[in-house]
């Protein structure tokens, strides 16, 4: 995308912006942005300009107690401020560093101008999908620990342990079983088949002897 084309879309953007923050003046100092009260408190090198205000306005800026902007590079830039009695602002972000962002970040001698929102409106926090299950998670936990416990049987508990040592400690025995063929009869040396009588059994039984 070329320069030309850039500036272009850069143009449209800004003709779309201005549509939606209609900047009215009611005198020298005081303005109405989309009918929120503003006052201007600040005009170095003549740098307000309501027309640029427009285009480069945003919803969020609406939340800070003062906006800062700078020129550089004919394009205006918007910084806001919050009022020293604000508990929950960050250092960085009060009013009285507005000259030190002016010295730190702004082009040396630059036109700048300050306004006062005298129509302050803080956006509401939107709860993230993160901190509800972190929410649902610590009453989940502060439930489960309001249940009463169930009572361990100790005793029980000592007798498995007790068992368990016992039989830990018991010698191991095991049989092993060793498979033998047997030799034939007829291979046998110094042995001879002698039958015995039995006469409680009809069955006829075998030994062996040694001649």
């Amino acid at each position: 995308m070329d320069r030309e084309k850039m500036k272009q879309l850069i143009a449209e953007r800004q003709e779309q912006r201005a549509d939606i923050f209609k900047v009215e003046r009611e005198d020298e100092t005081a303005f109405t942005i989309n009918g929120h009260q503003y006052q201007l408190v600040a005009n170095y090198r003549d740098a307000f300009d309501t027309d640029k205000l427009g285009e480069r306005f945003s919803t969020i800026l609406s939340k800070y107690d003062y906006i800062v902007g700078d020129w550089g590079f004919e394009q205006l830039r918007l910084k806001g401020f919050y009022a020293a009695n604000n508990a929950n602002a960050q250092k960085n972000q009060m009013v009285d560093t507005i000259q030190d962002y002016l010295y730190e970040y702004c082009n040396f001698g630059c036109a700048y101008f300050v306004i006062q929102n005298l129509d302050v409106r803080t956006p509401k926090e939107r709860t993230s999908h993160h901190n509800k299950a972190k929410h649902n998670s610590q009453n989940r936990t502060q439930t489960e620990s309001k249940r009463p416990k169930r009572p361990t049987n100790i005793n029980n508990r000592k007798k498995q342990v007790n068992h368990n040592r016992n039989r830990a400690s018991e010698p191991q025995i095991r049989e092993r079983q060793t498979k033998v063929n047997p030799v034939p009869v007829s291979e046998r040396k110094n042995q001879t088949a002698v039958r015995t009588d039995n006469k409680r059994s009809q069955n006829q039984r075998f030994v062996i002897r040694h001649k």
